[in-house]
């Protein structure tokens, strides 16, 4: 049984909400409340945030920043992100930019 959803996005987020503010690879999907329109769905408490934020997350729970409360997760894809785990926590910049 799922306990929630999780969503990476490739772009800024706002994370209290679960809306897409903006993305540059598909402008088109700016504003969109992807959280809530899954949770509606799904019935299930959605996290919506930046991917290399998410991936910080997931090595923090399951990868190499098991145990470890404070680390850098580097994405490489089709940008350069890093996810930043500060004392226990993920790292948020100003206005869901950075992190």
């Amino acid at each position: 049984m799922a306990l929630g959803v999780g969503i990476a996005v490739g772009g800024i987020v706002n994370t209290d909400t679960g809306t897409i503010v903006q993305v540059n690879l598909a402008p088109g999907l700016a504003g969109l409340p992807i959280g809530p329109l899954i949770a509606e769905r799904t019935r299930l408490p959605v996290y919506v945030d930046l991917h290399p934020r998410v991936q910080a997350l997931g090595d923090r729970w399951f990868g190499q920043g098991r145990g470890l409360s404070t680390f850098a997760s580097l994405y490489a894809g089709e940008a350069l992100g890093v996810g930043l785990v500060l004392g226990g926590s993920v790292h948020r910049g100003p206005g869901g930019a950075g992190g």
